[in-house]
């Protein structure tokens, strides 16, 4: 298999300079990719490129309200103020789907990450 499998395009338009960094000619903006062995295109672009899953605050709030995780949840996040000050920045109305902090708080309240933060 190539590393140009999955990705649309001609496959000349990819050039190698230098060993398993490649680059595509006349797209800048698509920068330099890395391939560690075996890696294609394709999963480059899917580790690096894919936009991650976001679930919205207050469907995390909803979905603790339901739990019976609401409580521990306040608690846990007033009693770590680097948490409190991400859950109430504005600017971050969502949060990734596999945000690792995240997943420990809830693990620690007893609260299922993949019910909290799933689809």
């Amino acid at each position: 298999m190539t590393p140009f499998a999955g990705i649309p395009g001609e496959v000349d338009e990819w050039h190698e300079i230098e060993p398993g960094r490649w680059a595509r000619r006349g797209h800048p903006e698509d920068g330099v990719m890395t391939l560690r062995d075996g890696l294609t295109f394709a999963d480059y672009f899917a580790e690096n490129r894919a936009p991650k899953r976001t679930v919205p605050k207050s469907v995390i709030v909803s979905r603790l309200i339901a739990a019976g995780k609401i409580e521990a949840a306040y608690a846990a996040l007033n009693s770590d103020p680097a948490a409190w000050a991400r859950w109430v920045a504005s600017d971050r109305p969502a949060i990734n789907h596999d945000d690792p902090d995240a997943i420990a708080l809830l693990n620690a309240i007893g609260a299922d990450p993949d019910v909290i933060l799933g689809p």
